[in-house]
């Protein structure tokens, strides 16, 4: 029996245990974000309106901060590409029956949306680490990591773009690697394979602007490696990317007269405009309080929520004596790109929550330089003592905040003394 088969009994068991957490618990009913919200009111526009003004959606669901206007015409705020996924799901859900509240649609993104593209991810980043060289047993605590003891976790459970950034960057990479080791054997295969990373690129980037630089270093990937050398490899991949940015385009100069002018050029709120009107979007340049916020603050910090993060300074090393420099540079880069990105931010912490939301669209890549590092250092046993701890820590910090209210608010600088513990007192759960 191939390798491959002995393992999907593994990975089948080991997703429905990840399935059982994602189901488990959700947001109070009572509680939906304007992020949330601003994305379902243009999935319902679309669907029932076939337009990209969100007027009807905005009187119907209630008022939310999350909005753009041009025109006399009221838009979401948000790049278009989550709520394209969700108007898929919306209206293959209404025939069966029609959502009659905003926190019955909310729930179905997160139930009909969200938490399957969690598990695909989750499948997706296993393929991808043993695709890049990692044997099995630092795939499954990589995985289990990433998914069960990260901000992965609660955004595959919310109606955010976060989440579907990342998992369609890590289905994205695993292609073109998987790709780039078929071309000596088939010629077709992997300029299919290409087609599709480059699609998976392309809804990274329909999804959240920002995920148009870890897109583009991956183009640059495909160009430099092997598919560049084929006469047809990088141009599969642009193929594939190519609907989705026109796609973007076309919303873009549909709803605020440009293909080039972006929703957050045109806020309604006046206090969130001045926000993104400072520096590009509201990125300018690194802040250390921003740096430490994101990094190392107990309640927001990716170090601090999930410390096996740290295992991505040696998994650069390690890829690089491995002679995959492609590899390093891309995944690595990626990595600075973002922190650099949350440091640079006005709004770093990016309203209420717990961990690094802003960092959850790379933290997909940056498992591969976390199983790498731990590789690298696996037959020490500190390093493997302390990389199963801080699985297993961050695993229960994630589980236990997730319990009782997936995003504190921004004072709650400690969450197992202001949330855990103070909920707990008060015998309070999210709903299950």
């Amino acid at each position: 029996m191939r390798p491959s088969f002995r393992r999907w009994p593994r990975s089948l068991a080991l997703g429905l245990l990840c399935l059982l957490a994602l189901s488990y618990s959700t947001m109070y009913s009572a509680v939906s974000v304007p992020n949330e919200r601003s994305r379902v009111y243009l999935a319902v526009a679309m669907v029932e309106e076939h337009t990209f003004t969100i007027d009807t959606s905005y009187a119907r669901f209630g008022r939310i901060l999350d909005t753009a206007s041009h025109d006399g015409g009221l838009y979401s705020d948000k790049a278009p590409g989550s709520s394209f996924l969700a108007a898929g799901v919306y209206l293959v859900a209404k025939h069966f029956q029609p959502a009659q509240s905003i926190e019955s649609l909310i729930l179905l993104m997160r139930r009909g949306l969200m938490i399957p593209l969690g598990l695909l991810g989750f499948f997706a980043l296993r393929a991808l680490l043993r695709r890049s060289g990692v044997l099995d047993p630092w795939v499954d605590l990589v995985s289990l990591g990433w998914m069960l003891g990260s901000s992965a976790f609660h955004y595959s459970t919310a109606f955010y773009g976060h989440q579907i950034v990342a998992v369609a960057l890590i289905a994205a990479l695993a292609l073109v690697l998987r790709a780039e080791d078929g071309i000596p054997r088939s010629r077709a295969g992997p300029m299919l394979l290409a087609l599709a990373a480059g699609a998976c690129a392309g809804v990274a980037g329909l999804t959240e602007y920002q995920a148009g630089i870890p897109a583009a270093f991956l183009a640059l990937y495909v160009v430099l490696g092997p598919l560049g050398r084929r006469p047809l490899g990088a141009l599969a991949f642009a193929v594939g990317a190519l609907p989705f940015l026109l796609l973007l385009g076309f919303y873009n100069d549909t709803c605020f007269g440009s293909p080039f002018a972006l929703s957050y050029q045109h806020l309604t709120n006046k206090a969130l405009a001045s926000i993104h009107d400072q520096g590009i979007g509201g990125v300018t340049v690194p802040q250390w309080s921003a740096f430490n916020g994101g990094i190392l603050s107990l309640h927001r910090g990716l170090i601090t929520t999930s410390p096996m993060f740290l295992f991505a300074v040696p998994g650069v090393v390690a890829l690089w004596r491995k002679e995959r420099r492609r590899l390093a540079l891309l995944v690595g880069l990626t990595s600075l790109y973002f922190v650099l990105f949350i440091s640079s931010s006005n709004m770093w912490v990016a309203g209420w929550g717990f961990g690094p939301r802003l960092l959850v669209p790379a933290m997909g890549w940056m498992c591969v330089l976390v199983a790498h590092g731990a590789q690298l250092l696996g037959g020490r046993f500190w390093a493997d003592a302390f990389l199963r701890g801080a699985v297993v820590t961050a695993i229960l910090y994630h589980q236990l905040v997730h319990a009782f209210f997936p995003e504190p608010p921004n004072d709650a600088k400690n969450p197992l003394l202001d949330v855990v513990f103070e909920l707990g007192r008060s015998h309070l759960v999210a709903p299950n």
